[in-house]
């Protein structure tokens, strides 16, 4: 039988993928994941120092575009795909989907079910952010993004939330994609705050910001969430096209037949801050489903939330 899916596992900061080694052992033991998925490792480069004139560390957009290599040659044989990144993968991750929306190329993300991330950086990581600033001869691209209210992440985020999560439909310029969340229960380099961030569907996991990957059985709770979103996207049907009636569109993306408004049924405006300096993204949510989603996420009264334009 040809394996129609695959998981594909991306790392995070000075990481390898062999970072992924104690999962993908539980998972090439359990027949019920294994028989029904391919398992691919994307790799990039994430060194600590760069001694060499001939060589440059890549920052976000190369890496996001050397996934968008990846995913269109290695990934090509799969009708369904599911991500999951640790740490500054769900970053880049998040920056290959926006850069394939605005090149108009979302229909070509239809494959993709699910994308899981355990970690993941999304308001920044301040551990040891004055070091970080501080040390002249660190120049690390990839440790610049990482910092609190970098504004290509919170662009990417801005266009991932609204053309992507709560896309109702694929097109050239969306496509909608499930995200699940989770932060780490003791992790302090990256805080439950910034993994959980603005998304609406969050959760966390044992461990700290590594030994959230470390899992040694079946029944750690690391694996059984992974496993849960593996199965769960096995059935997720390809996502409906332009043109599809809302209650479809709604049903797909949030499996209860609710109706798609033409004009926004609330604006979300989320603000960062650190210290002086604030930033601000806002968020349309056209879908009934997607508001109430959002309302009990994030504990808004659903009076208040729908009587005004904007939410903080």
């Amino acid at each position: 039988m040809t394996v129609q899916s695959a998981a594909v596992f991306v790392h995070g900061l000075f990481s390898s993928p062999r970072t992924w080694d104690p999962l993908l052992k539980i998972i090439a033991g359990d027949d019920e994941i294994s028989d029904v998925y391919d398992v691919l490792r994307f790799e990039y480069q994430s060194p600590r120092l760069n001694w060499r004139l001939t060589r440059r560390i890549p920052d976000f957009n190369t890496i996001a575009d050397s996934f968008a290599t990846f995913f269109e040659v290695e990934c090509a044989q799969y009708e369904r795909i599911v991500i999951i990144a640790h740490s500054q993968g769900g970053l880049i991750i998040q920056r290959f989907l926006a850069r394939m929306i605005s090149q108009s190329r979302g229909l070509e993300l239809g494959r993709i079910r699910r994308v899981v991330l355990l970690s993941c950086p999304n308001n920044g990581s301040e551990m040891l952010l004055l070091i970080r600033k501080t040390v002249k001869f660190w120049n690390n691209p990839q440790e610049r993004e990482l910092r609190p209210l970098n504004d290509a992440v919170i662009e990417a985020q801005r266009r991932v939330l609204n053309n992507v999560i709560f896309a109702g439909h694929i097109a050239s310029d969306r496509c909608p994609i499930r995200f699940a969340v989770y932060a780490g229960e003791s992790d302090n380099v990256v805080t439950p705050s910034s993994a959980n961030s603005v998304f609406p569907i969050v959760g966390a996991l044992p461990g700290d910001h590594n030994s959230i990957l470390r899992s040694d059985s079946r029944e750690h709770r690391t694996y059984t969430t992974v496993k849960a979103n593996l199965l769960t996207a096995l059935g997720q049907p390809a996502p409906p096209r332009d043109g599809a009636s809302p209650e479809g569109a709604a049903r797909w993306q949030y499996g209860s037949p609710t109706t798609a408004a033409q004009t926004p049924v609330m604006r979300v405006t989320t603000t960062t801050t650190e210290g002086a300096v604030s930033r601000s993204q806002e968020i349309e949510i056209f879908d009934n489903a997607a508001a109430d989603l959002w309302i009990q996420a994030h504990g808004i009264s659903p009076r208040s939330a729908k009587e005004h334009d904007d939410v903080g």
